[in-house]
């Protein structure tokens, strides 16, 4: 969303049919916002693309059923987009995080903490690109005609251009947006 403003309502139901409701209004403790702008009383108001993190614990093991109710108002002609994404915090994010953390140190000679707003905006890329991947089913590095190389000789090489995890693709995201950061070019 490029502009606009953000509402939201989610309702969890757990397996034993205890209902949890979370307004973004009153959202829980650890809600983090990755975008530009800022809270009213009734909504988020959004200046560029962004996510909202609203932490839940799952405490008991089964089916969950999950209803989100979201409203978007967009300025001007650009359609409105709202994605739901469910992350497991246990499937890795520490360590995602600290290898972000170690590559801005190298790339960039930032000494960064992992929970600085540079690595929260890196690790935020890292899950939509793997996201997008997904939705897209890209499971090849090389997608013709849109990523070909000019240089046809590759071709004789043993390179293995699969990607059936999305991760590789992901992570060449990351490190060309970490390379294209003026300190990695000029300094």
């Amino acid at each position: 969303m490029a502009r606009g403003t953000l509402g939201l309502t989610s309702s969890i139901t757990s397996p034993s049919g205890v209902e949890t409701t979370i307004e973004f209004e009153d959202a829980p403790a650890g809600t983090r916002i990755t975008a530009c702008g800022h809270q009213t009383d009734a909504y988020y108001q959004l200046s560029c693309n962004g996510s909202i993190i609203i932490p839940f614990e799952v405490t008991e093991a089964g089916s969950y059923a999950l209803e989100l109710i979201a409203a978007g108002e967009q300025y001007g002609d650009e359609p409105i987009s709202i994605e739901l994404s469910i992350v497991d915090s246990a499937s890795g994010k520490p360590a995602l995080k600290r290898q972000i953390q170690d590559l801005h140190q190298q790339l960039l000679g930032e000494s960064l903490t992992t929970d600085d707003p540079e690595v929260e905006a890196t690790y935020a890329l890292l899950l939509e690109s793997y996201e997008t991947r997904k939705a897209r089913g890209v499971t090849n590095v090389n997608q013709f005609p849109v990523e070909t190389c000019p240089n046809h000789q590759w071709r004789i090489s043993d390179l293995d251009g699969s990607d059936p995890t999305y991760m590789v693709g992901t992570w060449i995201n990351v490190l060309t947006y970490l390379m294209t950061d003026f300190r990695f070019l000029h300094e």
